[in-house]
């Protein structure tokens, strides 16, 4: 007869895990620190990418937005408020050319209805690009303003320290200071008016185009180059400037401010004269004082 069992506890070898060896971790240098810090921000900053609305797309929207406005009794009234809330839809319909335009609208909202959508969307893309041309030319010629109020401070404080020859000739380049901020304050007087095209400003044109997301080709476009001046402002060109400073004391200029300070300070001047000159001039003549001025003022 077997014997008694005993029960044993059986223990089981242990297992030693083996440790991993630890890792070198080599530090970024400063420059890969700095470069990483600029990646990540630029791609904070970067704008998200927005879908582009398709020009059938934004020519149902507004024509959805024309019909409901006529259930509404304010057709138009509706559409200008669909483009001044959706960039997107002026922008898409800026690309599209005016005889395709038309004919799309006139589809989606009948003959009559879709000849008076279509001249609405043009004036509204026109009052888009004046309103840019005209902040453009209000901050230029704000800038040459400042400029000539700046030189004036100058030469007055340092009057009481002149001799009597230099404090005439200072007093003279006062006089054509005060007349040069007046002629650049008709011409804003002027911008702020009806009396010009974008066309006129062809530069100031360009980037209002730009700043607006308008297409190169389209309805933008053709109201931006609607009329051509080139041939009516040949004769108002560098010339005119010319003679404008020709009639300065240069010397007298650059005895106060410096030759190349005084320089600069009666091309600024001498531009004010020519638009305060253009007043006494026949309406058209005004209007081509003011396009040779708005191009030497980059616009």
């Amino acid at each position: 007869m077997p014997g008694l069992v005993t029960n044993r506890s059986v223990q089981s070898p242990s297992i030693q895990t083996p440790t991993a060896p630890p890792v070198s971790r080599t530090e970024p240098s400063a420059d890969q620190v700095r470069e990483n810090a600029v990646s990540e921000m630029a791609a904070i900053r970067r704008p998200r990418t927005r879908r582009s609305m398709s020009a059938e797309q934004a020519m149902t929207r507004i024509a959805t937005a024309f019909e409901r406005g006529q259930d509404r009794g304010n057709a138009l009234a509706e559409v200008r408020r669909e483009l001044a809330s959706n960039p997107q839809v002026m922008r898409a319909l800026s690309g599209v050319d005016s005889d395709t335009l038309l004919d799309t609208l006139r589809d989606k909202v009948g003959y009559l209805d879709g000849g008076s959508l279509t001249e609405e969307i043009s004036d509204q893309i026109r009052a888009r690009l004046v309103d840019t041309v005209r902040n453009d030319a209000l901050g230029r010629v704000d800038q040459q303003i400042q400029t000539l109020q700046r030189a004036r401070t100058q030469l007055i404080a340092k009057m009481s320290n002149m001799s009597d020859a230099d404090q005439a000739r200072a007093q003279t380049l006062i006089d054509t200071f005060d007349r040069g901020i007046e002629g650049y304050r008709g011409l804003k007087a002027r911008m702020h008016g009806n009396a010009w095209e974008v066309s006129d400003f062809p530069a100031a044109t360009r980037r209002a185009m730009a700043a607006n997301g308008f297409a190169d080709e389209g309805i933008a476009s053709e109201i931006a180059g609607e009329r051509d001046h080139s041939a009516t402002i040949a004769h108002y060109t560098e010339a005119g400037v010319d003679v404008v400073l020709a009639g300065f004391e240069a010397h007298h200029a650059a005895h106060l401010f410096g030759a190349a300070s005084g320089a600069a300070i009666l091309s600024v001047a001498a531009l004010g004269l020519l638009a305060g000159w253009a007043i006494h001039h026949a309406a058209e003549e005004v209007r081509q004082y003011d396009i040779t001025l708005g191009h030497h003022l980059g616009l």
